[in-house]
């Protein structure tokens, strides 16, 4: 899902001005959940198999070329 352009803080773009990088932002809540807390708060509980496709999209990029 292409997400609409923010300003976000981020450190990560200064390692891409020295070596070609991609950022990757994957969302986490689960499709039964109503609402989700965010990053920052105590009850953030991002869904898991979130995390699964997240790393498997990743390794895809380096593998699958």
């Amino acid at each position: 899902v292409d997400l609409d352009l923010r300003f976000t803080a981020e450190d990560f773009s200064y390692y891409s001005q020295k070596v070609p990088a991609t950022f990757f932002r994957i969302g986490v809540k689960s499709p039964h959940q109503e609402s989700m807390f965010g990053l920052h708060n105590s009850r953030f509980n991002p869904d898991e198999e979130a995390l699964r496709t997240g790393m498997a999209s990743m390794l895809a990029v380096v593998f699958c070329q």
